[in-house]
């Protein structure tokens, strides 16, 4: 063009038509009509970048075929002031924002890592004439920029993506990036998700995080997963930080969580922030995918457990974006012929469908408004039939969530969210059956269940970052929750009388208002102190106000950069008790508030762990901890545990407004204590991961004035994870992952009878005396993918449970020709999978 005068835009625009050369600037910190004089019409691209520097004041950064423009706050000599950066780091493709990216400023080695909201605000001296600022995200391309001093800068930093297919982030929160920042927000040693193979070849969230150390799935069958000896029932599911109730379809073979949908998923084990409180163990929060605001792109997969479907695009291309995913199982077609002969158990239905949605609308570079949503539902029936007996049973159970967010970054140092959110969880179970008492005597028992929970929840949270030392994050919650807890039982009824009597539980409604605050100092990056409180009241209209004070401190000691020491010690408090924590997958029953029967749940937990990283191929993690937990809630009577499916809805107490049940509960007192380690080799096209865990947890409970001291439920002494992975080059991978842990303790009768109302009258051991057998599965198997510039596809094909091992998922009690035994029930055998995963960009 012959044009000499241009506004800034104008000018931005035509160097990226005529290059190939990708410009990146942050439009709310340049003014884009600002009149911009080039001495010639025809001018050289650095001749013309000279001319925005020097008249413009704005700092240009060139690297390779990315351009960052910046505004420049000051001129002159750099002396004795500090410079900073900060902004947004994004996927290039995407323009989904990245969480946990690290931050390096060399020589001065100063480090950050980008928050909950994709966005850093890093301090250096300015001491030196040129500086270099790498950020590195896993799965992405290290951006690498040097500069020359400047007191100020701001900008959108995009990372490409490597060659990984559609990867999904999983953060153990215990690491730190081989630069040492810890945050207490997010990991800073973030792992791709291996693709371990779930059920059936799917991909499954839960699958992944078990083979992290301190994380189990006791079976194959289990609820969620146990974290450092403490069940499902103490780990809190979350989906963009709003609490999910039951994580599980199908008994226990998949989560709720889409992995095509979820963008990384966090993990919690020790210094839990406030945000996410609220249950004594650990928390799971997974993040899901804001959708690409650039261009569209779907996804299709399929497995022999279901196939899915994910859209994301721009609703207004660069501003609003919107991420679809659907889910529906393909269980029914071939799983009930195929339960029938491994077993005696008959299932007519085993279905499930989730969806989940998110928009977001970017209402400029520093503010965005989220919406999102989940919803799934799930149906399972079955039966089983003796010489004496007939069981039919039906369980179904699901939620719907949502909620809204604002996320907004005001200056360089200060961010705040707020959200609105809601959780609706139901579950009905039907339990009916036939006991022939004698060729005369019939009895027809139909058991019916049926629960729901209702949750709103405000929560504003500001973070100001004062300087590169100190950091502040302050926030307020507020929430209010009702709660049906019911068992309805009839039996000994006529045939003709089939019409169930219902004996309803009555709504518990609480409310729940806290504030927390959190501070953390760095010195040098060698120490970094961290101390935060969370007050909170819990109150309604049948129970006195209770509040509760829950302290955390942290302290990081750096000798060397590739040697850390953390040590921290947290108080939390949970005001939700589960009466029948899972170990099978069916739905959770009986969530029960805080009352003056049951207080609320308390625990302390004290960790020390080290951390180190040797070059690039060795990474190295010890932790050890230990926890005492108060007022944990369980039945008197543990039947509930020696019979996963059948038996237990007629050894449950019935639920009324008279509070029947709390006579049948007690609050029992627990602590745990354990060791984990973790180490990671890469070598060449190799990479092995091994993680063992050593753990101890034992229940203390008073019936009486006596004290009965017994293993916990999800007590298990040792677990060892080992995953060895080939790439022979880009696209193939082949892998081999084995899993090993002890059996869990379980709760068995000694002996048993039918009373003449058709009534099991039995006579237990000792709390969780027995052991089922020890769990092992060796898994193998080959992925690949092929790309091109509109699609990928990927493949995969192997074998789960090549060992063919009987692995447990519990016991079951045998009645017959009047002999009482408990047999073991088994898991899957070997099984193989293919999976199949197609996505158009």
């Amino acid at each position: 063009s012959d044009k000499t005068e241009w506004n800034l835009g104008d000018l931005l625009k035509d160097i990226q038509n005529q290059t190939d050369i990708t410009i990146s600037y942050s439009s709310s910190q340049l003014d884009l009509s600002q009149k911009i004089v080039l001495p010639l019409s025809h001018m050289t691209l650095f001749k013309c970048f000279e001319v925005l520097e020097s008249s413009a004041n704005l700092k240009v950064i060139v690297q390779n075929n990315k351009i960052l423009i910046a505004k420049n706050y000051i001129s002159g000599s750099v002396t004795h002031q500090k410079g900073s950066f900060s902004g947004f780091v994004r996927d290039a493709v995407t323009g989904e924002k990245l969480i946990g990216a690290n931050i390096l400023v060399l020589p001065d080695f100063r480090v950050g890592v980008t928050d909950p909201n994709g966005y850093f605000f890093l301090e250096y001296p300015l001491e030196h004439e040129t500086y270099t600022l790498t950020i590195s995200y896993v799965g992405y391309k290290h951006l690498v920029l040097k500069f020359s001093g400047t007191s100020r800068f701001q900008s959108d930093f995009f990372l490409e993506p490597g060659a990984s297919f559609n990867p999904v982030i999983i953060y153990d929160t215990n690491k730190t990036d081989s630069y040492g920042f810890k945050n207490p927000e997010s990991s800073q040693k973030p792992a791709k998700i291996q693709f371990i193979p779930g059920s059936f070849g799917g991909i499954d969230i839960f699958r992944e995080l078990a083979s992290l150390p301190g994380v189990l799935k006791t079976t194959d069958l289990q609820s969620g997963v146990s974290i450092r000896g403490f069940g499902n029932a103490y780990t809190n599911y979350m989906i963009d930080g709003i609490h999910l109730y039951e994580p599980n379809h199908s008994f226990g073979l998949f989560s709720v969580f889409n992995h095509q949908a979820v963008k990384h998923v966090a993990l919690y084990k020790q210094d839990i922030p406030f945000e996410y409180s609220g249950r004594l163990s650990g928390v799971v929060n997974h993040e899901l995918k804001n959708g690409n605001i650039f261009q569209w792109q779907g996804n299709i997969g399929l497995n022999a457990a279901a196939m899915d479907l994910t859209l994301q695009g721009p609703i207004i291309a660069g501003k609003t974006s919107v991420m679809l995913s659907g889910r529906k199982s393909l269980l029914d077609a071939w799983l009930p012929a195929f339960v029938a002969k491994l077993s005696d158990y008959k299932t007519s239905s085993l279905d499930f469908w989730d969806m989940h949605i998110k928009i977001t609308h970017q209402i400029n570079p520093r503010h965005r408004f989220e919406i999102l949503s989940l919803q799934y539902n799930d149906q399972v029936s079955f039966s089983y039939s003796t010489v004496d007996r007939t069981f039919k049973n039906q369980v179904r159970w699901g939620s719907n969530l949502g909620g809204i967010r604002w996320i907004g970054v005001f200056g360089n140092k200060l961010s705040i969210s707020s959200q609105f959110a809601w959780s609706n969880f139901n579950n009905f179970k039907n339990s009916k059956s036939i006991i022939f008492l004698t060729d005369q005597d019939t009895v027809y028992s139909n058991i019916l269940g049926q629960s729901a929970i209702k949750d709103l929840i405000w929560h504003n949270q500001s973070k100001y970052y004062f300087n590169n030392d100190w950091q502040l994050k302050a926030g307020i919650k507020a929430s209010t929750n009702r709660m049906r807890p019911s068992l309805f039982k009839k039996i000994n009824f006529d045939i003709e009388d089939l019409e169930p009597f219902l004996e309803s539980g009555k709504d518990s409604v609480f409310y729940a208002v806290g504030m927390y605050a959190d501070l953390t100092y760095s010195l040098n990056h060698i120490l970094t102190f961290g101390a935060g409180l969370q007050l909170k009241n819990l109150f309604s209209g049948v129970m006195p106000l209770q509040m509760f004070l829950n302290p955390v401190l942290r302290l990081d000691y750096r000798p060397l950069p590739e040697h850390q020491i953390h040590l921290s010690i947290q108080k939390l408090h949970q005001a939700h008790h589960l009466l029948l924590q899972n170990s099978y997958g069916l739905s959770s029953d009986f969530w029960l508030p805080v009352t003056t029967v049951l207080p609320a749940e308390q625990m302390w937990q004290l960790a020390l762990e080290y951390h180190c990283q040797i070059g690039q191929n060795i990474d190295y993690q010890l932790s050890s901890f230990f926890r005492k937990a108060y007022n944990m809630a369980a039945f008197i009577n543990p039947g509930d545990q020696y019979d996963p499916v059948l038996d237990r809805g007629l050894i449950l107490p019935v639920f009324t407004d008279s509070g029947e049940w709390e006579e049948k509960v007690v609050a029992h007192e627990a602590f745990s204590y354990g060791l984990e380690q973790e180490l990671s080799l890469k070598w060449e096209q190799f990479s092995l991961i091994t993680a063992y865990s050593f753990g101890k947890t034992v229940y203390q409970e008073k019936v009486s004035d006596q004290v009965y001291t017994y293993p916990g439920d999800f007590d298990v002494p040792h677990a060892l994870n080992v995953y060895l992975k080939y790439l022979p080059r880009d696209g193939y991978c082949y892998f081999v992952s084995w899993q090993y842990h002890s059996g869990r303790p379980v709760s068995l009768p000694l002996d048993g009878y039918l009373n003449q109302d058709g009534q099991w009258i039995l006579d237990f051991a000792q709390k969780n005396a027995w052991r089922i057998a020890a769990y092992q599965s060796l898994d193998a198997g080959f992925s690949a993918f092929t790309a091109t510039d509109d699609w990928v596809m990927e493949y995969a094909i192997g074998l789960t449970n090549i060992f063919n091992n009987d692995n447990p998922i519990g016991a079951k009690m045998y009645l017959e020709d009047g002999s009482f035994s408990v047999r073991q029930i088994n898991g899957f055998p070997i099984l193989p999978y293919i999976r199949f995963n197609f996505f158009i960009r």
